[in-house]
C-alpha cells in the first residue's frame, strides 16, 4: 500500500529544537563578548555560571548514568567562545545525546538477541564509539577556539582510537553522518532548503540496501514526524519519497526486478498476474517487507480483503512504521465496513506520517458521518415528515449569527414535457456573528418532494472543493444544478456547521426554508452563467439523481 536556531552574537539565543526528547533547562553563559543572558534550550546540558572552558562545559554534561562525557580528558582552561559559536556547541551537544541513544540502543539489541558474552562485547564496542564521539566533539570545539595545540592532541587521540578498531571506526563515521544529516534536515536554523533537502538525500542513501544503516531510516521517520517551520512540506515530501526509495530496494537486483515487474502489472490492472509475481518475490526473500506490502495491495484491488490484511500483518512485523501499510489496513477495514477499526489504523498511519492527506480525509469523513447521525438525521426526519404532510417547515438556526438564504430556477426543457427536469439553485451563507471564532461547513442535506407524492432526502459531505470556513463578516456563495425525472413540487434543506471555539455546543444545523417550485422563474440554459458565476456564485457542478432516488 502507499502513494506521500536563530542566534545573536550577544544576548538571548532562541533555539528551535522540535522533537528532542529532553527536559527544558535554563542555561547561563558569561563571556567578554556577551552579557549574562538567559538561554532557554531543550538539551540536557548545564553551563556553569562564570568564566568557563570548553572542557569545563562538556565535562559538566552528564550522561544518564551520571558520568561525564569527557571523563579522563585533560582539563586545559581555555575560554569558551560564545555568541555565534554557541550554536555549534549546542549542535555538538545534540550529537553527543544521539550517541548516548545509539549506545543504549545497541546494548538493548545485544541483550535481547545474544548471550552475555555477546552483550559484553557489544557494550565494549558502544563504549569505544562513545569515546570517539567525545573526542570528535572536543576536537571541533578546540578548532573553533583556535587552540591548535589541543586540536593536534585530540586529533592524534581520535586517530589512535579509530586505528584500534578500523571496522568499528567506519561504522562510527557512518553513524556520525546520520546524526549530522538528521540535525540539518530537522532543524530550521536558517540554512537553505537546498541544504536540508541534501541532508534528506544523504539519509536516504545511508538507509538504502544493501549496506543500509537502520539508524538512517529511523532518522527519516523522525524528520517525517517532527519537521516544522519553513519548508516543512518540502522536507516531509522528500522524506516520504526517500523512505519509498529505500523500501523499493531489497539489495538484490533480481528481487528488485521482480518487485518492479509486479508493480508494473498492477499499474496495468493485471492484478492476478501481479499477485503471482509478488508471491515469487516473497518466496525468494521472505524477510523483504515490500514484497508483502505490494502483494497486499494487489489482493486489496482483487477484493480479497482477508488475505490482504494477513499480508499487511507480515509487513508490520518487518517494518512497524510502514505508513503505506498502516494506511492500507485502514482501507481494508473500511472496505469491510468496520469503521472503528479503519479509523484506528488510519490514525496510526498519521502518527507516523502526519502529512498523509488520503488517510486524514478518510478519518475526517468517518468522524463527520458520525456527527451527522447525531445532528442531521433528526432534522432530516422532521423535514421529510413536514413535506409529506404538506405543512410548512420552520428552519432551525442553531448557529448564532449564521444566515443562510437560497433561491431556485426551473431550466427550460424547450417544450418537451417528457424531457428530464433540471433545476438551478443558488445558496448564500453569511457569518454575522460578533464572536471572533470562525465556523466550518461539514455537510449539507436536501429533501425533494415531487408532484407524484414522492419525498426523498439526500446528504453531501462538504469536503475538498466544497469545503469552506467563514470568519466573522465573511460570506460564501455557491450554485449547482439538479436533474431528476419527475417534476418537483417543493424542496428544503440545511447545513451542518462546526463552531471552531471552546464552546460546549460545537456543532449546529442551519436550515434552508422550503421553496415552492411553482414560484420559481423559468430560465434558459444560456442564462445560467449570468445567474451563477456572473453574480459571484461558485458553480459546484450538476447532480443527476434520476437513477438514485427514484425521482
Amino acid at each position: 500500500f502507499g502513494s506521500s536556531m536563530t542566534a545573536r552574537t550577544a544576548g538571548t539565543v532562541t533555539p528551535m529544537w522540535a522533537g528532542i526528547d529532553a527536559s527544558p533547562l535554563a542555561l547561563r553563559v558569561t563571556a567578554a563578548s556577551a552579557a549574562n543572558s538567559l538561554i532557554p534550550v531543550d538539551v540536557t546540558t548545564a553551563l556553569r555560571r562564570g568564566t568557563s572552558t570548553y572542557y569545563d562545559v562538556l565535562g559538566s554534561c552528564k550522561s544518564s548514568s551520571g558520568s561525564s562525557f569527557f571523563h579522563g580528558l585533560p582539563q586545559q582552561r581555555t575560554p569558551l567562545v560564545v555568541g555565534s559559536e554557541l550554536v555549534v556547541f549546542l549542535c555538538i551537544g545534540l550529537r553527543l545525546r544521539n550517541a548516548r541513544y545509539r549506545r543504549s540502543f545497541r546494548l538493548r539489541r545485544a541483550q535481547a538477541s545474544g548471550p552475555q558474552a555477546s552483550a559484553q562485547a557489544s557494550a565494549a564496542q558502544a563504549d569505544a564509539m562513545h569515546r570517539m564521539d567525545s573526542l570528535a566533539a572536543a576536537l571541533e570545539l578546540a578548532e573553533r577556539a583556535k587552540d591548535s595545540e589541543k586540536a593536534k592532541e585530540l586529533r592524534a587521540k581520535l586517530t589512535e582510537a579509530e586505528g584500534k578498531n578500523p571496522v568499528l571506526a567506519l561504522e562510527w563515521r557512518r553513524l556520525r553522518r546520520v546524526s549530522e544529516a538528521l540535525e540539518m534536515a530537522l532543524f530550521d536554523a536558517g540554512q537553505s532548503v537546498q541544504l536540508r533537502l541534501a541532508a534528506v538525500k544523504t539519509l536516504t542513501e545511508l538507509a538504502t540496501p544493501p549496506a543500509a544503516t537502520p539508524e538512517a531510516e529511523e532518522a527519516l521517520h523522525k524528520v517525517l514526524r517532527e519537521v516544522n517551520g519553513s519548508h516543512a512540506a518540502a522536507i516531509r515530501q522528500a522524506c516520504e519519497q526517500g523512505l519509498w526509495s529505500c523500501w523499493h530496494s531489497s539489495g538484490d537486483p533480481e528481487i528488485d526486478t521482480m518487485l518492479h515487474l509486479g508493480m508494473a502489472l498492477m499499474e496495468k490492472q493485471e492484478m492476478r498476474e501481479a499477485v503471482n509475481v509478488l508471491s515469487n518475490v516473497i518466496s525468494a526473500a521472505p524477510e523483504y517487507a515490500e514484497g508483502w506490502n505490494q502483494r497486499a495491495t494487489a489482493l486489496y484491488m482483487l477484493d480479497e480483503i482477508s488475505r490482504s490484511i494477513k499480508d499487511c500483518s507480515k509487513v508490520l512485523e518487518l517494518k512497524p512504521k510502514h505508513f503505506g501499510c498502516l494506511s492500507g489496513l485502514g482501507f481494508c477495514h473500511a472496505q469491510r465496513g468496520d469503521e472503528r477499526e479503519a479509523v484506528r489504523w488510519l490514525k496510526k498511519a498519521l502518527e507516523v506520517h502526519p502529512g498523509l492527506e488520503g488517510p486524514r480525509q478518510m478519518v475526517d469523513r468517518f468522524e463527520v458521518q458520525s456527527i451527522m447521525g447525531i445532528y442531521l438525521s433528526p432534522e432530516i426526519t422532521r423535514v421529510v415528515d413536514s413535506l409529506k404532510r404538506g405543512s410548512l417547515w420552520e428552519p432551525p438556526k442553531a448557529v448564532p449569527g449564521l444566515q443562510c438564504d437560497w433561491d431556485m430556477y426551473r431550466v427550460s426543457t424547450g417544450g418537451f414535457d417528457s424531457a428530464p427536469k433540471t433545476y438551478f439553485f443558488r445558496v448564500g451563507i453569511t457569518n454575522n456573528s460578533s464572536a471572533s471564532f470562525p465556523v466550518r461547513s461539514l455537510a449539507r442535506f436536501y429533501v425533494l418532494a415531487s408532484t407524484a407524492g414522492t419525498v426523498r432526502p439526500f446528504t453531501r459531505l462538504t469536503e475538498g472543493a466544497s469545503s469552506f470556513t467563514l470568519g466573522p463578516g465573511e460570506d460564501y456563495k455557491f450554485c449547482w444544478a439538479l436533474t431528476v425525472g419527475q417534476e418537483l413540487q417543493r424542496v428544503a434543506g440545511g447545513s451542518l456547521f462546526e463552531q471552531q471555539s471552546d464552546a460546549d455546543h460545537r456543532f449546529g444545523t442551519v436550515g434552508l426554508e422550503s421553496l415552492s417550485v411553482a414560484d420559481a422563474p423559468e430560465v434558459s440554459k444560456a442564462e445560467l452563467e449570468r445567474l451563477g458565476p456572473g453574480c459571484g456564485y461558485l458553480f459546484m457542478g450538476q447532480l443527476d439523481l434520476r437513477n438514485m432516488l427514484g425521482l
